[in-house]
């Protein structure tokens, strides 16, 4: 990205109100470990280095939001 990292737009976005909930996937061409990590600190749920399938992209998206069902489903069990 020319003006600003993915790494710098993710945490600016996990800190903000409005966007904090929305999961950040990262699409990169960086395969090191220290980048997957920084994603990971920095508050990216997933990491995807290119080039990608489009269904690997989708099976990314298809699994992080059935975890989040599936916690959001055993919070409200648990409230009960």
């Amino acid at each position: 990205m020319p003006q600003i990292s993915g790494y710098k737009l993710c945490k600016m976005e996990c800190r903000s109100q409005k966007l904090k909930d929305i999961p950040v996937v990262m699409l990169t061409g960086r395969e090191g470990r220290i980048d997957k990590l920084r994603a990971k600190i920095v508050g990216a749920v997933q990491y995807l280095t290119k080039p990608f399938a489009p269904h690997q992209l989708i099976e990314v998206l298809v699994r992080d939001n059935c975890e989040r069902l599936w916690i959001l489903l055993r919070c409200g069990e648990q409230r009960r």
